[in-house]
């Protein structure tokens, strides 16, 4: 039995931090879908940002986005799983940003809300690719329960100090980790691709051990972990590759699509 679902992250794994996704990895998952394998995209973006890439690929899947916390069709608008962030426990976490000056971007449904702009904010715009919406008070904004925050770094340095800061101080209310060098994300203790995959997979009439999916962070290792293959890409974190079936190449030599040719497109399902 071949695999019949491939979940992939997008940054860093099909989108590479500069420039476009490449002609390879567009070909590697256009056969796939050729031969019938059901592609979506697992993402920590928003769910507008992940459509798009998903319309480029030709995706019309339900896609993961906000590390897991939506799961939703992009043509029917179909919400299969949803898991928000307390208003409450949000206003903590602005508090406690604000009383050590970090940066902290809040997302509310596809828009990003933040106090601070300066050095995170134009690196954030870069990395994100997206709009931002600076306000004066982050409280304000606070209306409906938020998908995530995201804690912004200049430098991986001062993200390893701030990470174990974080998940020490609201352990059990939040699920706090590393997304990107730079960045902190944190969304509830429920969340992960890996919960988002399975909802996906049990909504499409797929078993688990027809899964596959490729990541390259922290925030991936739940899925690939999950996935009947988790591959992880050769440009990802040691503690990454651990979890992972196999290793692919890393972005800069198309990893992504060497590993649907070799393992997804297949004529017989295999590990690495």
């Amino acid at each position: 039995m071949k695999y019949k679902l491939l979940a992939t992250d997008v940054d860093d794994t099909l989108l590479p931090s500069a420039g476009g996704i490449s002609d390879r990895v567009r070909t590697a998952i256009g056969r796939a879908q050729e031969r019938g394998v059901l592609v979506t995209l697992a993402s920590g973006r928003t769910f507008g940002d992940t459509s798009k890439y998903a319309r480029e690929l030709g995706i019309d899947l339900p896609l993961i986005s906000h590390q897991g916390a939506l799961v939703k069709h992009p043509l029917s608008g179909e919400v299969l799983y949803e898991d928000l962030v307390p208003i409450e426990t949000m206003r903590e976490v602005v508090l406690f940003c604000r009383e050590r000056d970090y940066h902290l971007n809040v997302y509310i449904d596809d828009d990003t809300f933040m106090e601070k702009t300066g050095a995170e904010f134009e690196l954030y715009s870069v990395l994100s690719r997206k709009v931002q919406h600076p306000v004066p008070d982050l409280l304000d904004v606070l209306t409906r329960m938020p998908t995530k925050f995201i804690i912004v770094s200049t430098t991986p340095e001062a993200t390893e100090a701030v990470l174990p800061l974080v998940r020490e101080h609201f352990a059990g209310r939040v699920s706090v980790l590393r997304s990107h060098p730079l960045l902190i994300e944190g969304v509830t203790p429920t969340v992960s691709k890996g919960r988002a995959l399975a909802v996906l997979a049990n909504y499409l009439g797929v078993r688990q051990m027809e899964t596959a999916a490729i990541g390259d962070n922290e925030n991936d290792m739940e899925m690939l972990v999950w996935a009947g293959l988790g591959m992880a890409m050769g440009n990802a974190s040691a503690n990454v590759q651990a979890v992972a079936d196999c290793v692919l190449p890393p972005i800069s030599e198309d990893g992504a699509a060497y590993g649907i040719e070799r393992y997804v497109l297949a004529d017989e399902q295999h590990g690495c």
